[in-house]
């Protein structure tokens, strides 16, 4: 055995005590690399690391990504603004920066079924997590039933910790279904919760005006939540996603105001 493949034993033993297991994985191809390049003793340790750091940024990217429940991983990049001509790009793109998730505002597409709401709302929270935020998806039926279960069981309040905790939440398919008497309570319950602690992506195939018709439903449970709904949920980035095969009628309620 001779001094090379001694040292590369020995590198390989202390990379893996380490938990280095990428640079162990790339050992043997750097040294002779290194001599091929004329490499300094540096550069080569650099390269070594720089694979680890990479490999553990996707590892955890992975984990994260997997963690949101997102029900497919879909870029902003990979949205076909040519199929919804109408849609503003510009503003789309804006919210690429996150600023809203750094001001913990709110973002909401409306729209009919199928043209894009969804893969929107991902498109950002995929973006959040590449950024080490921390995201989770649910649709507004899993997220009401969710809470539902927990007010049976005597677990709201902790299981709304819970929900608040996370930096970006999606709530997909807002009005879907009808928020019973229940439910809707509820969900503006973590609406208040997470007010200005983190940022709400909602989708929609319905206006705000029939939103405000569910919640007359139920106005003798709401009690002072829709002044709280409009002060909170409608201080949003809001994007109104057409559908070229549905005509349905722009209003000035169904476009979110600025903040």
């Amino acid at each position: 055995m001779n001094s090379t493949t001694s040292a590369l034993e020995h590198l390989h033993q202390t990379l893996t005590t380490l938990g280095l297991t990428e640079a162990d994985a790339v050992l043997e191809t750097h040294p002779e690399r290194a001599a091929r390049e004329d490499c300094a003793y540096a550069d080569f340790l650099n390269d070594l690391l720089t694979c680890e750091v990479t490999a553990r940024q996707e590892r955890h990217l992975k984990n994260r990504l997997r963690q949101a429940r997102l029900p497919l991983v879909k870029t902003l990049d990979q949205f076909d603004f040519a199929f919804q001509p109408t849609l503003e790009e510009r503003q789309t793109r804006e919210l690429k920066t996150l600023r809203f998730v750094h001001d913990a505002s709110n973002v909401v597409f409306l729209g009919p079924p199928g043209v894009g709401k969804t893969h929107l709302a991902v498109g950002l929270a995929v973006e959040a997590i590449r950024a080490g935020y921390s995201a989770l998806f649910l649709t507004a039926h899993e997220l009401v039933s969710d809470l539902g279960k927990a007010a049976r069981e005597g677990t709201l309040n902790r299981r709304l910790r819970a929900l608040v905790t996370p930096k970006v939440r999606v709530i997909d398919e807002m009005g879907y279904l009808p928020l019973d008497e229940v439910g809707t309570p509820l969900f503006f319950q973590l609406v208040s919760a997470r007010y200005e602690r983190g940022s709400l992506l909602l989708t929609s195939n319905k206006s705000y005006s029939d939103w405000g018709h569910e919640q007359r439903r139920c106005r003798h449970q709401l009690g002072p939540l829709p002044a709280m709904i409009g002060k909170k949920l409608l201080q949003a980035v809001g994007q109104r996603v057409p559908g070229a095969s549905v005509d349905v009628e722009q209003r000035p309620e169904e476009v979110v105001p600025g903040a």
